[in-house]
């Protein structure tokens, strides 16, 4: 009984000192989401910026 009672308390232990595990986000994924995500958007926001601009100029040159 004492035996039982002693692996049971070891596994217990063990059991409690693993952590939950949880997918972490790496370097090589905020890479990866940089190059697909982000800059594809950004560049496509200057593209946009810039036409809207060249075609606000006739009516803002005059004013």
């Amino acid at each position: 009984m004492k035996r039982k009672w002693a692996v049971l308390l070891v596994v217990m232990a063990i059991a409690a000192g693993a952590g939950p595990a949880r997918a972490e986000i790496t370097q090589s994924d905020l890479v990866v989401l940089d190059v697909a995500l982000i800059r594809p958007v950004g560049i496509v926001s200057v593209v946009v910026g810039t036409a809207l601009f060249i075609l606000s100029l006739p009516v803002s040159i005059p004013s």
